[in-house]
């Protein structure tokens, strides 16, 4: 399912990558409302060589796209019931068909990548508006997926303005449609939408405090240092108050659709159960994201998850111990380190079970939490027993990965360090599960000492190291790995704040692949999946490294993404 999200947005995602010049009365974001749920939009224009740098991921995982909307819709077929919508998906790949970029299908169906475009809510209302270079592709490209659904796309006007409606099957939604002054809008709709909700939808009419009024999104990029591409945010305070509440037409338009198809209207969300969903999103109450670098040799991205707090306090000035936590190793082709304070983690569980138990929630759905809060205490007690309880995190590091001719065992070169308040301890339990570990005398210097060879025996009789400092036990396999061992052991801890990194690089992604197939776990005699996979190498071959870091500040958690493009 996560995937299906992820490709729904990479593909509407493409096509709304287009530069917002937001200064008229008629530009995207004086049509969204100031208190939208969500927004994606720019806030500049964007040149050829900036476009290319937008689309280079999406435009990499186009064959990718290709294969998974061809084998969703055979999903689709196969458990029944929806071959109106597995017919659209067919349609859509055939519009990614011998196409090599998404520029390409911008072209084919009519919409100006260089122009404005926003995505936002109308309340829960999903709303498109884009700029289009060719108003007949535009149409025929409508009435392409409007044939394949089975749906005709009837002809109505609005004042002057003339737009295309079409039921969305038996559901109460309508698709609208709407082209003027080259400009599109695209929506998802109620069918018993009022004069006014209609008027605001096509543009006909503009809100009364608009986000270009507010300014909200340029003031946002200054804050998280976006630029003025791809940016944008779901506010999730607003989301609550309309999903529980009961005024919004979407909602009521799917109220009335119950009432008919089963004799009975859902109850209201009772006042309780409001407050209680406003409360739940102000512990996080925005979602942001965007660009920070954007050119031809790499692409990086920021994810901001605000947060109460409470939450993001303690573990914003948590330094964590664990060696070269925070840096990347280049050299290396796969690199994780992951903060694990479990003593931490277990303070702030028991902070909130507290904050829970002092003020319960009143909504009946959210009773169990209340109920169960014992059992949560409990779980969370046992993060500070030995040897969680010293853990600190821990860091893989492989160097080397292949799969040998003549072996179903992979060979693997690297390193895994075991940061710990107590590496002693850690060390003692490990003697006494392999016996063979007391033969070795470790101070806490850091140097590598050889694994015996009833040990070694064990991992194909590859070489192998133990080392241990005040702060981390590591091991390392594989020739030459004990030089590697002792660096790693004497990094740096990483800065207060620090939580993850990730570092993969494009050909280690591709051996692991390999490794699939010669396995047989994924690929099998499975052709959609055998396809699936050459899809994916072929994604990954436009990459030289992949690195994801995750960090928390005093106002919440940040995500950094980065692709290193082959050059």
């Amino acid at each position: 399912m996560l995937r299906r999200i992820s490709l729904a947005c990479v593909v509407a995602g493409s096509v709304l990558l287009a530069g917002c010049g937001q200064d008229s009365a008629d530009a995207p974001l004086a049509h969204v409302p100031a208190d939208t749920p969500f927004l994606f939009a720019n806030l500049d224009t964007l040149d050829d060589t900036t476009l290319d740098a937008a689309l280079a991921s999406s435009n990499a995982s186009l064959p990718q796209q290709r294969v998974d909307l061809r084998q969703f819709a055979e999903e689709l077929r196969r458990d029944g019931g929806a071959e109106s919508l597995a017919n659209v998906l067919d349609a859509l790949t055939e519009e990614l068909a011998d196409k090599s970029n998404y520029q390409q299908v911008a072209e084919q169906i009519g919409v100006d990548l260089g122009g404005r475009s926003a995505l936002y809510g109308l309340g829960l209302t999903p709303v498109l508006r884009l700029s289009i270079s060719d108003a007949e592709r535009y149409q025929a490209f409508l009435q392409r997926l409007a044939d394949a659904a089975g749906q005709p796309l009837g002809s109505h006007t609005q004042g002057e303005l003339k737009y295309r409606q079409a039921r969305l099957g038996e559901s109460p939604l309508q698709l609208l449609s709407a082209v003027h002054d080259g400009q599109a809008v695209l929506a998802v709709a109620p069918v018993d939408l009022d004069d006014d909700a209609l008027q605001q939808l096509l543009g006909t009419s503009l809100p009364d405090n608009s986000v270009q009024d507010t300014q909200r999104l340029n003031e946002l990029a200054d804050a998280k240092g976006y630029l003025p591409y791809g940016l944008g945010y779901v506010d999730t305070t607003r989301l609550a108050t309309l999903l529980t509440g009961s005024q919004d037409p979407m909602l009521q338009s799917f109220r009335s659709f119950a009432e008919q198809t089963q004799g009975q209207a859902p109850e209201p969300v009772s006042a309780s159960c409001r407050e209680d969903a406003a409360r739940l999103a102000s512990r996080m109450p925005q979602l942001s994201a965007g660009y920070t670098t954007l050119d031809a040799e790499r692409t990086e991205q920021r994810i901001d998850v605000a947060l109460a707090e409470d939450i993001a306090a303690p573990f914003a000035a948590l330094t964590s111990t664990l060696p070269g936590l925070g840096k990347d190793s280049l050299e290396s082709p796969f690199d994780l380190a992951i903060a694990l304070p479990m003593n931490d983690l277990r303070d702030l569980l028991s902070q909130q079970i507290q904050h829970i138990r002092t003020t319960p929630f009143d909504c009946p759905v959210l009773a169990e939490l209340n109920s169960g809060l014992d059992e949560f205490g409990r779980q969370a007690n046992m993060l500070a027993m030995p040897p969680l309880g010293s853990l600190r995190g821990m860091r893989l590091v492989i160097d080397e990965f292949a799969m040998p001719e003549d072996s179903r065992q992979p060979a693997i070169k690297g390193s895994l360090l075991v940061a710990s308040n107590d590496p002693n301890g850690l060390l003692a339990i490990g003697q006494s599960m392999l016996p063979g570990l007391a033969t070795l005398s470790l101070s806490s210097d850091g140097e590598p000492q050889a694994l015996p060879p009833q040990l070694t025996a064990m991992l194909g009789d590859t070489p192998a190291w133990l080392a241990m400092t005040d702060k981390a036990l590591g091991v390392a396999t594989g020739e030459g790995e004990q030089a590697t061992l002792k660096t790693l052991m004497k990094d740096d801890t990483g800065e207060a704040g620090e939580l993850m990194h990730l570092k993969l690089s494009g050909d280690m992604y591709a051996k692991w692949l390999r490794l699939a197939d010669a396995f047989g776990s994924l690929a099998g005699d499975d052709d959609a999946i055998e396809e699936q996979l050459e899809a994916m190498r072929d994604q990954f071959e436009r990459i030289d490294n992949v690195v994801m870091r995750m960090r928390m500040e005093d106002d919440g958690l940040v995500i950094d993404n980065r692709i290193d493009w082959q050059q």
